[in-house]
């Protein structure tokens, strides 16, 4: 239970994540411009990189917290 919802919420983090990210960074560029100095282009290869690095992070973070979990009870809650 605890490692589907573990994985669960970080799939959608990414997946709302790179869009929003995405958006604010292209806003900010926008905002910081002041002349042509900037490259507004979205590279989709650098928020790839950026959803395996997440992915792999959870990933630790999630063996670790599952090795002290796995022996919690829920009723003991």
């Amino acid at each position: 239970y605890v490692g589907r919802e573990l994985v669960l919420t970080t799939a959608i983090g990414i997946l709302i994540g790179l869009p929003l990210g995405a958006f604010m960074g292209y806003r900010i560029i926008l905002l910081l411009e002041n002349t042509s100095c900037f490259d507004r282009n979205i590279y989709y290869l650098g928020g790839l990189i950026a959803a395996g690095v997440t992915a792999f992070f959870s990933f630790v973070i999630v063996q670790t917290a599952l090795r002290k979990v796995k022996d919690l009870k829920l009723t003991d809650i």
